[in-house]
């Protein structure tokens, strides 16, 4: 359970009771039964409900099963491949079980996409300061409007 929090659904912590921060309510849905702790941000008592935990552990799970055949796949960089329509399902699935919504935000662009998009992957990337992973998403290809030039030419930008 130590890096749900990590992996999954951060609370930034200007958006938390001082019930979640004490850890006396759920991270995620402020329910005060059967609490779990995580492993918080230092200062934090975090903790979270079955309910939720179980939802966000199946939602990490298939990120990572979509994200690991999207990272050694030559066809996914540009557009889902046949095999990966069955992760992004089983993806889009357990995110809107644990959210209630079907959208995720560009890294690069910072705009919200629906994940049925098919133009709409996983990325996985190190924290800069403590390396920790972060689960993300891009647009595909040259979609994203933070690549493409003024011209309408792709252009490469660093993340």
């Amino acid at each position: 359970m130590a890096r749900a929090d990590r992996a999954d659904g951060r609370v930034a912590q200007a958006e938390m009771t001082g019930a979640q921060r004490a850890g006396d309510a759920c991270l995620w849905c402020q329910g005060v039964h059967e609490l779990e702790p995580l492993d918080p941000a230092p200062g934090l008592r975090s903790r979270a409900c079955k309910a939720c935990w179980t939802k966000r552990f199946a939602k990490v799970a298939a990120y990572l099963d979509w994200a690991v055949h999207v990272e050694s796949c030559s066809t996914c960089p540009g557009w889902r491949c046949a095999d990966s329509l069955p992760l992004a399902e089983a993806y889009i699935k357990a995110h809107d079980h644990a959210l209630g919504t079907d959208q995720v935000t560009c890294l690069r662009c910072h705009q919200a996409v629906r994940l049925a998009e098919p133009l709409v992957m996983p990325y996985r990337w190190s924290g800069p300061v403590s390396n920790a992973p972060y689960y993300s998403f891009l647009h595909a290809g040259d979609v994203c409007p933070a690549v493409r030039g003024s011209a309408g030419e792709a252009t490469r930008r660093v993340v």
